[in-house]
């Protein structure tokens, strides 16, 4: 089998809240994090999100009549029938440092200060570096104010944090190229822009891209599907 390998990021325009779907007494959702507290996109919620984004732009082809791409091709990719069929491998993104320093030796150093200062420094305390806690509240539409026991709180990444990671695109047995999967994915990639909850309250919104983008999307928009 042929494969290759195409790195991919992640930006968060907006406060962006993917859920660790863990609770505690002071906090009503987390985010996804490691074992450090520095913050992670899980690649099974960015796999789905490409599969989806895919399927709208499948969708606004068929209803304009300009497919850019080929729903079949959409459901190989994402839904192989097996190890002997074309598949995409991921694994969760990881944060870079706004210096551009690699998620290793973040976790590296963070490692080794929670070792040397375990009273001082917590995974807890590394989170707060890249989040914030949120409120929000339900109105009584009756008496205008707030209803009772209705505060609700969770932890968003901030905005501005970059994650990055690898994509690796398996062949089935007998095919050569990756061009019409390179293209479906830089266009599933284009078209994604938000993720996580209160999506419709500003929340969410990313900016995604791969290796090579610019010159797969213009290829994929040149040629329409036939």
């Amino acid at each position: 089998m042929s494969e290759k390998k195409y790195r991919i990021y992640v930006r968060a325009v907006s406060p962006v809240h993917l859920s660790s779907g863990k609770a505690d007494i002071s906090l009503d959702a987390e985010i996804v994090h490691d074992d450090t507290g520095l913050p992670l996109f899980p690649a099974k919620r960015l796999r789905g999100l490409l599969y989806e984004s895919a399927i709208e732009v499948v969708e606004m082809g068929e209803l304009s009549g300009q497919a850019i791409l080929d729903r079949q091709l959409v459901e190989d990719l994402f839904h192989h029938p097996g190890n002997s069929g074309t598949r995409l491998i991921m694994h969760d993104l990881a944060l870079q440092g706004e210096d551009g320093s690699s998620y290793e030796q973040m976790h590296r150093e963070w490692a080794w200060l929670q070792r040397r200062y375990p009273g001082l420094l917590t995974p807890a305390d590394v989170l707060e570096t890249y989040s914030s806690i949120r409120y929000q509240t339900e109105i009584d539409k009756e008496t205008g104010t707030a209803a009772e026991h209705s505060l609700h709180n969770m932890r968003v990444l901030d905005e501005g944090q970059v994650f990055t990671g690898t994509l690796t695109l398996v062949l089935a047995e007998g095919r050569e190229d990756f061009r019409p999967y390179e293209e479906l994915l830089a266009v599933a990639m284009a078209n994604l822009r938000t993720a996580g909850m209160k999506r419709n309250r500003g929340f969410g919104v990313l900016e995604c891209s791969m290796e090579g983008q610019s010159g797969l999307l213009e290829a994929a928009l040149a040629g329409e599907v036939k």
